[in-house]
């Protein structure tokens, strides 16, 4: 394991160069790394798949700099969540504010994640969460507890699988709820 700043770097190369390389990724660290190369990277948009947009993760500072900066840049973005808990985090406020005010942005929620699910298999765990971008770069957490993934910045062949997948459940599901 690499310190955090090596690690920083060597995702940037990966991200600034395309590479193909598929590599592991865990910690919540290191999950903000690499979300902020992908929201830096993506060109066209980026689809999320996760639980609520996990506190945790998104209110560090990077993550939620990155996210806000693609949310003015005017790139598609979807988020599909799967859990509605209490109050959402101040990231999804942010996504859901957005999607009022611009089409470039959609937020949904799958009441039933197994159909989901089920298209996956880690370990004898399908609960997964994942990230895709321009049917390129993705980030798949097959362990959401303890942000383990893996991860790449040009592999199509797995991209586009996750883009599928996403986008034939995004549209299955229904607008989020609003919360009192």
């Amino acid at each position: 394991m690499c310190d955090s700043s090596t690690y920083q770097n060597r995702v940037h190369d990966f991200a600034e160069k395309s590479d193909p390389f598929i590599f592991t990724n865990d910690g919540i660290g290191n999950a903000v790394i690499v979300s902020k190369e992908i929201f830096d990277h993506a060109k066209e948009n980026v689809y999320i798949y996760c639980g609520q947009l996990n506190k945790k993760l998104t209110s560090d500072q990077l993550y939620f700099n990155s996210l806000i900066s693609f949310l003015e840049s005017g790139k598609k973005l979807k988020v599909l969540v799967s859990e509605i808990d209490g109050e959402y985090s101040p990231a999804l406020q942010r996504v859901i504010e957005k999607s009022k005010v611009t089409n470039q942005v959609e937020c949904r929620y799958l009441e039933n994640n197994a159909d989901i699910n089920s298209h996956f298999t880690f370990n004898g765990n399908n609960n997964v969460h994942f990230t895709v971008a321009d049917n390129k770069s993705f980030r798949i957490e097959f362990d959401p507890k303890e942000y383990k993934a893996f991860c790449s910045f040009n592999n199509i062949e797995i991209s586009g699988k996750l883009t599928s997948i996403f986008l034939k459940y995004f549209d299955l599901a229904s607008p989020i709820p609003h919360l009192s």
